[in-house]
C-alpha cells in the first residue's frame, strides 16, 4: 500500500514524549513499585484510584512479612486426590481423565449457535461449535464462548445476597412458590388466563409454542409478549412493507461478489453472525474475491473488513441509499433484470453532502455485478431504508440469483410488543405478569418508565439466571437453570429445529427431586415452571400439579416438538431411535442429503422453508412517502446512536467478568464503556480522552466519559449499552460503566438527533489495552496488499536486503563437526533466506534423530536450542490478517481452555491482563507519526500470542531453565521451575507472557492485596477464597497456575498430547489386527527401514497416519487448538509443518507470508497472511501528479 502508517492510537500517531515513556517502561505509568505486594502508585498520585498510599503499604508490607514468615520459603503443598468413585449413571460410560462431547444448542434471537460441549467426568468445561450445523461448521463467537462462566457463576448460584428463590427481599424456597403457584393456578384457569401476561425475549422454542397451544383453551385470555433490547422490528416493517409479509431476510454473502453494507454489522452481533463470518470470510480467500463497502457512523466489526468505508451520521445512511439508488436509475437503467421492482419516484434529496466518486463509483461496481451483488442494511435503520435495499436488490436480480434467504418470522417475533404491555398495566388489566429471561427494567425504552409501571400490577414474577433490576422490581424471583442444566430446543438461521439438552443437573440443586424438600437455589428451566403455574398436561395427560411431573412435562414438550417436526408419532416404533439420533446429532437437518448422511429416515419438511419473494411496488412506494429528510447533524443538535455491546451484548454479559474483561475490538476499553467522538467533535468541544460530558436529550441527561476515536462520524456520538452502571459482580471492586439507557426513548431507538454535549470538567478513570505491549515504530508489523497488484513479486513489501549474505549454508558443515544450530550472529538476511533455516516447515529436509552420545555442537550465544528439533512434529501456525475481525472470539476461547484468570480493572491498568492473545488494532492512514489523525483511516487486526520461535530469546536469559523447548517445536513453561525473575518478559519482542502477580486462581479480586491471615482464606496459604463452583468450570488438562510464575500460550499442547496419544492407539489397533482398515500397500519408507505400522489410505478414517520414515503422526485437521476452532472467520490456521499436505504447510508456501519481527531472527513459528484489500479504482485517491 502506498505511504501507509499504522498507529494504536491517538497518543501513539502524536508521537509525545509521555507516549514513549510509557511504552518504554517496565511498569508503565506508575512510581514507586511495591513487588513485595503487587502494587504502585500512579504518577499522577492519585491514591484512591491506586486503591493503596504509603500507610496502606507499611500495614500490608507487615502483613505480608509475618505471614510469608509462618509459611517458610517454599511454596505450600496441595494435595491432589484422585478421581476413583465414578457415579452410577455413567459407568461404562466415562474414562477417567478422557472429555465427552455432547450436542446442544444456545437459543439466541434470531437463531440459536449449534455447539458441542467439552464435558470432564460430568463436568462442562469448554464450548465448541458444532461442526455438523450449517450454521456453525465448528465455530462459536465469543459470548457463546463465555456462557460457560455463567454456569459456574458464583452469583448465580452461590450469593449471600441472592440466595436464590425469593419473595421479596426474603429467601424462599421452592416448596413455598410451588404452594403459591397451585393457589394463583386455580385463579388462573377459572377466569380462562384474563389479566395473567407472559413477557419472554424472542429466542425460537418450539416446544414452548407445544405447551402454549396446549394451554390455550384453559387460558385462552392470557396475552404473550416478547421483547429485545436489540430491537430488529425496523427491519420486520421493512420487509413487511417490500414483500407483503413479515418475513425474515438471511443475506448469502458466500456467493455476493459485491456487498454494500449499510449500517449493517453482519460480522458481529447481529443475526447469525457466526454464520455470515464464515460465509464471507470464505468469499475471501476465493480466487475472484469479494469486495465490500461499508457506510456506517461508527466502527463496527463488518466495518473494519471494509474494502472501502465512508463514515457518516447514522441519520444519513438512508439519504445516501436514496442518492444511490437514483445515480443507479439514471446512469445504469440496463443494469436492471427487475425494473417494476423501484418506485416510479425517490424521496428528496438530504442536505447531506456524499462523495460523489461514493455515488458513481459504488454504483457502477454493484451494478456491473447485478445478480451477484448486494445491499444489506442494518437492522437500526429505519423500515424505508429496508424496504428501498429490497426494491434495489430485486431490481438488480440479486434476490432472482438466490443472494438472499427468506423465512416466515418465527412466532416469537410477531408477538404482542412491549409497548402494548405497558398500555395493558397503565390500563389495570394486568394482574399478574411472568417475566422470562432478558432484563426489561433495566433495558426498556425510558419512556416507558417500565419499572415504575411494575408497581401497578399485583402479582409479577421474575424467572432470571441472575437477580437483577428487573428483580428487584419483582414479588418473586425465581432462578432459571442454564441452558446446559434443563431440557428445551430452540431455531437455528436455517430454520432447522436444535436440540438443547442438559450436561448437568442444576447445580446447587441437591439430591432431592421430591416435593417435600424441592432445592432453593436450583434453577428450573421455562417449561418446567410455566408447566407448574399453568396446569398445562404432563406427560401423563394430566394437568401438571408437582415439580416432579413439571420435569416430565418439560421433556415431554421437546419429544412433542420433534414429533411434529418429523412426523413421527411419539408412539411409533422408530420415534425413540430418531429422537435419540437427534439428541446426539443436535440438531434435525433441513437438508435432504445431511439428513441421509446423518442416517435420519428422512430431513425436517416442517420447518421454515426459504420461500419466494418478489417487491411490492405499492408496498415501497407507501413507506417512502412517509420519509422526510433529516438535517445534518450540527455542534448545537449532535446525533447520538445507540448500539449493543461489543463485549456485553444487551447487557446479558455484564455479570460475566470475562467479558467485562475482554476488550472491546474497537476501542479495547475493560470494564466500561464510553461515549465514542470524532477528533474534530472532541476538538470542538474543548473535550479529550477521558473527561466526563453530559448528553442532554429532550429531558433525560446522562454523564459519560469521552473515547476519541478516529473514524467517527463528526458530530454523532457512539452510545454502547449493556453496562449497568455499577459492579453488581460479587467481590469485583470497580467497573460497571455508564448505563445509556436512560437516554434510549421508544420513538428512536436506534438514533436521535437533536442532543446537546456539555464538558463537566471532571475525569473518568477508563482502561483501555489498546497500548499494552506496544511494538516499537518502524519494525514490520501489519502488511497490506491491493489486489490488483498481488501479482508484484513483493506483495507489498521489499524483501530485497542484499545479497552478500556468506553466512546463509544449510545445516550441514564440511568441518566433520556435528550439524550446527541456529545462524552466527554475523549480520542480518533476507527473509526468505532466514525461512531456509527453520528446522521444521517451508520444505526443509526434516530432521531426524541424532546418534546417541552425539552431542550437538552449536553457535555461541545460541541457547535455544540445546538439540535438535527431531520429532515428527513440528508444529506451526498461520493467521490471516485479510479474514480476521478482531471479535476477539479466539481470546476467550482461550482463557475457557487455558484456566486463564480476571485480574480486574486495577490490574489490567497496571499492564497485568493474563490474556494468552492479545489482538492489536492498527489504524491504518497515509498519516504519518507526528501528524494530526487521518480523518478516514482503516482498521487492521492482527492476533498476537507466544511465536514459539525456534531461537527464543526467552530460554536464553532464563536462569533456572524454566522456558525450555520441546522436539516438537514448542516453547514451553515449567511452571515448578519458575521463580519469577520476568527476565523472560522482558526479553520477548512480541509481548505476549504474562506474570501472576497475585493468585489470581484463589483470590477474590476484592483480597488480592489482603495480608492472606485476613484474606477469606484464613491462615493457610493452601486454601482458597474461590467459590468451589468456579474451580468446577477449570479444564482439568491444563495446570492451574500460582503467584509468581509466568504463563503464555502453549499452542493448546494438552490438544496436541490427546491427540498423538489418539494417533498412536489407532495405529497400534490396526498394526495388532484389531481393527480394519484399507492399507495402501505401496508404501515405504524413505530410508528403507520396516515401519511397524501399516500405512492407511485414509488417514482421517484410519485416525492416524504415516511419516516419510514410517513413525505415526496425526491427520491433518485432528488436532484443533482453541483459537482455531473459535474462529469464525477461520482466520487461524495450525498444523504439522512437516507435512507437506497440510493446510498449515501449504499457506507457510504462499510467497505472501510472513514473519512478525522476523528481521529479529527469531524464527517465530507462527507467522502471518497480509491483509488485502480488493479496492475499487474509482474511490482510490490518485496521488498528485509530481512537478
Amino acid at each position: 500500500m502506498d505511504r501507509q502508517s499504522y498507529y494504536r492510537s491517538l497518543e501513539q500517531l502524536a508521537d509525545t514524549p509521555e507516549f514513549r515513556a510509557f511504552a518504554s517502561e517496565e511498569f508503565p505509568g506508575f512510581a514507586n513499585v511495591f513487588e513485595s505486594v503487587g502494587a504502585a502508585e500512579l504518577k499522577a498520585d492519585e491514591p484512591e484510584s491506586v486503591g493503596l498510599n504509603r500507610r496502606k503499604f507499611m500495614a500490608l508490607s507487615v502483613a505480608t512479612l509475618g505471614a510469608a514468615a509462618l509459611a517458610g520459603c517454599r511454596r505450600p503443598d496441595i494435595q491432589i486426590l484422585p478421581f476413583s468413585a465414578v457415579p452410577d449413571e455413567q459407568i461404562g460410560h466415562v474414562v477417567p481423565g478422557k472429555p465427552a462431547f455432547y450436542a446442544t444448542s444456545i437459543p439466541r434471537a434470531g437463531g440459536a449457535l449449534p455447539v458441542l460441549v467439552e464435558s470432564h467426568d460430568g463436568r462442562p468445561t469448554k464450548i465448541e461449535g458444532n461442526p455438523q450445523h450449517p450454521c456453525s461448521l465448528g465455530s462459536t463467537d465469543a459470548l457463546a464462548q463465555a456462557t460457560i462462566f455463567d454456569l459456574y457463576s458464583p452469583d448465580r448460584l452461590m450469593s449471600d445476597k441472592y440466595p436464590g428463590v425469593m419473595e421479596g427481599k426474603a429467601a424462599r424456597k421452592w416448596e413455598d412458590f410451588d404452594r403459591f403457584a397451585r393457589g394463583e393456578t386455580e385463579k388462573l384457569v377459572k377466569d380462562k388466563g384474563k389479566g395473567f401476561y407472559i413477557l419472554t425475549d424472542q429466542a425460537a422454542a418450539p416446544s414452548l409454542r407445544v405447551l402454549r397451544e396446549s394451554i390455550k383453551d384453559k387460558l385462552s385470555l392470557a396475552s404473550w409478549h416478547s421483547y429485545e433490547a436489540v430491537d430488529t422490528s425496523e427491519e420486520l416493517k421493512g420487509a413487511e412493507a417490500a414483500f407483503g409479509a413479515k418475513v425474515v431476510v438471511r443475506p448469502r454473502f458466500d456467493k455476493a461478489e459485491r456487498i454494500l453494507a449499510l449500517d449493517s454489522d453482519f460480522l458481529g452481533h447481529e443475526a447469525d453472525g457466526v454464520f455470515h463470518s464464515r460465509s464471507f470470510s470464505a468469499n475471501r480467500k476465493a480466487e475472484h474475491m469479494n469486495r465490500l463497502y461499508v457506510v456506517e457512523s461508527t466502527w463496527t466489526a463488518t466495518g473494519t473488513m471494509a474494502d472501502h468505508r465512508l463514515r457518516v451520521p447514522a441519520s444519513q445512511v438512508g439519504a445516501y441509499l436514496v442518492a444511490l439508488a437514483k445515480e443507479l436509475k439514471v446512469a445504469h437503467a440496463a443494469s436492471f433484470k427487475n425494473p417494476t421492482a423501484l418506485p416510479d419516484s425517490f424521496p428528496a434529496a438530504s442536505n447531506y453532502s456524499f462523495p460523489e466518486k461514493w455515488l458513481k463509483g459504488v454504483a457502477k461496481d454493484v451494478a456491473g455485478h447485478a445478480g451477484k451483488s448486494l445491499i444489506v442494511v442494518g437492522a437500526r435503520q429505519p423500515a424505508w431504508v429496508h424496504a428501498l435495499a429490497h426494491s434495489l436488490n430485486d431490481a438488480l436480480g440479486n434476490y432472482a440469483a438466490g443472494m438472499a434467504e427468506f423465512r416466515d418470522a418465527p412466532t416469537e417475533v410477531v408477538d404482542k410488543t412491549l409497548k402494548d404491555l405497558v398500555t395493558d398495566i397503565a390500563a389495570g388489566r394486568v394482574s399478574t405478569l411472568l417475566i422470562i429471561g432478558g432484563n426489561p427494567v433495566f433495558s426498556a425504552p425510558a419512556d416507558f418508565r417500565f419499572g415504575e409501571e411494575l408497581a401497578k400490577v399485583a402479582k409479577k414474577i421474575r424467572l432470571g439466571l441472575y437477580f437483577d433490576q428487573t428483580s428487584e422490581k419483582c414479588d418473586w424471583h425465581l432462578p432459571l437453570a442454564h441452558f446446559l442444566e434443563g431440557w428445551a430446543d430452540t431455531e437455528a438461521g436455517d430454520g432447522s429445529l436444535c436440540c438443547v439438552q442438559p450436561l448437568i443437573a442444576p447445580l446447587n440443586s441437591g439430591k432431592g427431586s421430591d416435593d417435600a424438600a424441592p432445592p432453593a437455589r436450583g434453577g428450573r428451566t421455562v417449561l418446567e415452571v410455566l408447566a407448574l403455574l399453568t396446569q398445562a398436561p404432563g406427560a401423563d395427560g394430566k394437568p401438571v400439579a408437582s415439580f416432579t411431573a413439571a420435569q416430565k412435562a418439560g421433556y415431554g414438550y421437546v419429544r412433542k416438538a420433534f414429533s411434529d417436526r418429523s412426523g413421527i408419532a411419539l408412539t411409533a416404533p422408530n420415534f425413540d431411535d430418531e429422537f435419540n439420533r437427534y439428541k446426539q446429532v443436535g440438531f434435525f437437518p433441513v437438508d435432504a442429503e445431511k439428513a441421509k448422511t446423518l442416517k435420519f429416515a428422512k430431513p425436517d419438511e416442517k420447518n421454515r422453508k426459504p420461500k419466494a419473494v418478489s417487491a411490492n411496488k405499492a408496498g415501497i412506494t407507501a413507506v417512502l412517502a412517509a420519509y422526510r429528510p433529516t438535517e445534518t447533524p450540527t455542534k448545537d443538535a449532535v446525533e447520538v446512536t445507540f448500539h449493543p455491546s461489543n463485549t456485553l451484548y444487551d447487557g446479558s454479559g455484564a455479570m460475566n467478568p470475562w467479558l467485562q474483561e475482554m476488550p472491546d475490538p474497537i476501542t479495547k476499553l475493560v470494564w466500561d464503556n464510553a461515549a465514542l467522538l470524532s477528533p474534530a467533535t472532541a476538538t470542538t468541544f474543548g473535550v479529550a480522552q477521558t473527561d466526563i460530558i453530559e448528553i442532554r436529550l429532550g429531558d433525560s441527561t446522562i454523564a459519560v466519559p469521552v473515547f476519541v476515536l478516529p473514524g467517527q462520524a463528526d458530530y454523532s456520538v457512539a452510545l454502547a449499552f449493556g453496562q449497568f452502571g455499577q459492579m453488581r459482580i460479587s467481590h469485583v471492586p470497580n467497573g460497571g460503566g455508564t448505563d445509556v439507557f436512560p437516554l434510549r426513548r421508544a420513538a428512536a431507538l436506534h438514533t436521535a438527533t437533536g442532543a446537546t454535549l456539555k464538558k463537566t470538567g471532571r475525569k473518568a478513570d477508563l482502561v483501555t489495552t489498546q497500548e499494552h505491549g506496544v511494538i516499537p515504530e518502524g519494525r514490520d508489523i501489519i502488511r497490506e496488499v491491493d489486489t490488483a497488484k498481488k501479482n508484484e513479486k513483493s506483495h507489498g513489501h521489499d524483501h530485497k536486503h542484499g545479497d552478500d549474505h556468506k553466512h546463509e549454508k544449510s545445516h550441514g558443515d564440511d568441518h566433520g563437526h556435528g550439524p550446527k544450530l541456529g545462524i552466527a550472529p554475523t549480520g542480518h538476511i533476507t527473509e526468505e533466506a532466514l525461512k531456509k533455516e527453520f528446522q521444521g516447515g517451508y520444505g526443509n529436509k526434516q530432521q531426524l534423530p541424532a546418534p546417541s552420545g552425539v552431542k550437538q555442537e552449536r553457535f555461541p550465544l545460541d541457547l535455544a536450542r540445546p538439540e535438535l528439533l527431531d520429532s515428527q512434529f513440528q508444529w506451526g501456525m498461520v493467521i490471516d490478517l485479510s479474514s480476521c475481525s478482531g471479535c476477539t472470539a479466539c481470546l476467550i476461547a482461550c482463557q475457557a481452555e487455558n484456566n486463564i484468570p480476571v485480574v480486574g480493572k486495577d490490574d489490567v491498568k497496571r499492564n497485568r491482563e493474563m490474556h494468552w492473545i492479545r489482538i492489536d488494532r492498527y489504524f491504518s492512514s497515509a498519516t504519518t507519526h507526528g501528524e494530526a489523525a487521518d480523518a478516514e483511516p482503516t482498521i487492521v487486526s492482527q492476533p498476537i500470542a507466544c511465536a514459539h520461535c525456534e531461537a527464543a530469546p526467552c530460554e536464553q536469559v532464563c536462569p533456572v531453565n524454566a522456558t525450555v523447548h520441546s522436539p516438537e517445536g514448542l516453547n514451553l513453561q515449567v511452571y515448578n521451575r519458575c521463580i519469577g525473575t520476568r527476565y523472560c518478559s522482558n526479553a520477548c519482542p512480541y509481548k505476549v507472557r504474562r506474570f501472576n502477580w497475585f493468585d489470581f486462581n484463589k483470590r477474590r479480586l476484592d483480597e488480592l492485596r489482603v495480608a492472606t491471615p485476613f484474606a477469606s482464606g484464613g491462615m493457610g496459604f493452601t486454601e482458597s477464597g474461590v467459590p468451589e463452583t468456579l474451580k468446577m468450570q477449570k479444564n482439568p488438562d491444563v495446570t492451574v497456575r500460582m503467584r509468581g510464575v509466568m504463563e503464555k500460550c502453549t499452542y493448546c499442547v494438552q490438544r496436541l498430547e490427546r491427540g498423538k496419544y489418539g494417533a498412536k492407539i489407532a495405529a497400534a489397533e490396526v498394526a495388532q489386527d484389531r481393527r480394519t482398515i484399507e492399507v495402501d500397500a505401496a508404501f515405504k519408507t524413505a530410508d528403507g527401514s520396516v515401519s511397524a505400522y501399516k500405512k492407511p489410505k485414509n488417514p482421517l478414517v484410519a485416525g492416524y497416519d504415516l511419516d516419510s520414515v514410517g513413525r505415526v503422526i496425526v491427520p491433518d485437521g485432528v488436532i484443533v487448538t482453541a483459537c482455531q476452532a473459535a474462529c469464525p472467520s477461520q482466520s487461524i490456521t495450525f498444523g504439522n509443518m512437516l507435512d507437506p499436505k497440510s493446510k498449515v504447510a501449504k499457506l507457510k508456501a504462499k510467497e505472501s507470508e510472513y514473519l512478525l519481527l522476523g528481521e529479529l531472527n527469531t524464527k517465530p513459528r507462527t507467522s502471518y497472511l497480509p491483509r488485502l484489500r480488493n479496492l475499487n479504482e474509482d474511490l482510490v485517491e490518485k496521488p498528485a501528479a509530481s512537478h
